[in-house]
C-alpha cells in the first residue's frame, strides 16, 4: 500500500482542525433601565465584571477543559 502525499491545502486544513481555541465569557453588571442606580447612563466605563468563564476546545467542537 502506498501513501499519497497530502496537499498543502489538506495539511493546512488538518492543522486548523487540530488547533485549540480559548473562549472567554465575561458577565458584567447591567440595568434594565440602561441607567445605573445613581441614574448615570450605562456605558463600558461604569460596568463591573462579575463573572468570568472560559472553555478550551478544538475546531471540531470537542470540549477539552472549562472553568
Amino acid at each position: 500500500m502506498h501513501a499519497f502525499p497530502i496537499s498543502v491545502a489538506q495539511e493546512h486544513e488538518q492543522n486548523m482542525i487540530e488547533q485549540t481555541l480559548l473562549t472567554v465569557d465575561l458577565e458584567a453588571t447591567c440595568w434594565g433601565t440602561r441607567h445605573t442606580p445613581d441614574d448615570a447612563a450605562q456605558s463600558l466605563h461604569n460596568i463591573e465584571i462579575i463573572e468570568i468563564g472560559c472553555a478550551l476546545a478544538n475546531r471540531k467542537g470537542d470540549l477539552l477543559d472549562s472553568q
